[in-house]
Formats: structure tokens, C-alpha cells, sequence
């Protein structure tokens, strides 16, 4: 389907339809903030997680006695998103279930990824509907690659997190083959 631009007076941001995954974060001086995909190690940017976060064994699992392929990080990176709404600051990307979904995770749903820009900040926000009659059971998460260093003699190790408001966030475990290893750890 192609992407979409949402701009303000310091931030531009470009979303593809496929996977609903953000390819570019630039400011207006033309910095751009996003890994831009090189695959030699990674060939994503952002890619949206859903409907599982990680690895499976054997990259399949078994729901009511019959057994679904899926691989990592489920399949919406990989799937075309159809536009919902697009303003200049405001984007709404869906996708809902089709034979191809069906065939890796048995349920009805519609998911929608919104991007809002305010200024110089980028909201994200998931919404996941159970149009199934069965309950939903699913993951979701943003996967984002950040361009750093951004400035010539800098280091990656200069750059960190910051979460305010009291979150305490938890580094999962995994296995050098990605798997869950059971031993997660404050951050």
C-alpha cells in the first residue's frame, strides 16, 4: 500500500503500511533517530510484535489439540495494515484476521496501531479486539531500533534509558538462541 508522513513543526515521521513499522524519525535539521535497517545485522527498523513476543519451540505451539506454526515474533511485521485514518499529526493502521492469520493463530481480532505526534514526542498505542468468542490470548510490543551514536566520536555506551513516573522495568531473560531463560533481572 505505500507510507504515510506525519509532521509537526520539529519532528517527521514515516510508518509503512507492511507491518505498520516506523522507517524514519527525523528532525527537521535532518537528523534521523531511527536504525535504518542494514542486513548485515538487522535488516528491521521497528517492527510491531504480535501475537507472541518472542520465540517459539520448535517455532510452533498447540491450542485446542491442534498444533500452529508461527515464527518469531509472531506474523503483524509481516502483514499489510490498511490506513484507518491519517491526518497531518495522527495515524491509524488495522489489520484484522484473514486466511493467512488464521492459519498461524485461529482467532478473529482486529488490531490498530496509532501514531500521534505532539511537538517533538511520538505516542504509540496498541488496540486489540477480541472478535472471536473464545478468549483472546496474545502479546504485543514495539521492537524499535534507535541510530545511536548519533554524532561523531560518540560511543553507544554514552546513550541510556530514562523512565520516569516510578517505572521499574524488568530486563527479560533469554537464551543465547532466544528463548525464555526463566531469569529476568531488574534494569
Amino acid at each position: 500500500m505505500g507510507s504515510f508522513t506525519l509532521e509537526t513543526s520539529r519532528l517527521r515521521l514515516t510508518v509503512d503500511s507492511l507491518g505498520a513499522q516506523m522507517m524514519s524519525i527525523r528532525t527537521r535539521d535532518g537528523r534521523e533517530y531511527l536504525w535504518q535497517g542494514d542486513p548485515r545485522y538487522w535488516r528491521d527498523r521497528s517492527p510491531v510484535l504480535f501475537p507472541f513476543v518472542g520465540r517459539l519451540t520448535e517455532n510452533a505451539y498447540c491450542y485446542a489439540g491442534q498444533r500452529y506454526a508461527m515464527g518469531i515474533h509472531g506474523f503483524a511485521a509481516r502483514q499489510e495494515f490498511e490506513c484507518r485514518a491519517h491526518e497531518e499529526r495522527r495515524l491509524v493502521l488495522e489489520r484484522t484476521d484473514n486466511e493467512a492469520t488464521r492459519a498461524q493463530y485461529p482467532f478473529a481480532f482486529s488490531l490498530q496501531i496509532a501514531y500521534q505526534l505532539w511537538d517533538n514526542q511520538i505516542e504509540i498505542s496498541y488496540r486489540v479486539e477480541n472478535r472471536d468468542t473464545r478468549v483472546l490470548p496474545f502479546g504485543i510490543g514495539g521492537h524499535p531500533g534507535f541510530r545511536v551514536p548519533l554524532e561523531e566520536g560518540e560511543r553507544f555506551e554514552d546513550y541510556f534509558l530514562e523512565f520516569t513516573g516510578g517505572c521499574r522495568p524488568d530486563r527479560v531473560g533469554f537464551t543465547p538462541r532466544l528463548f525464555l531463560s526463566g531469569r529476568d533481572e531488574a534494569y
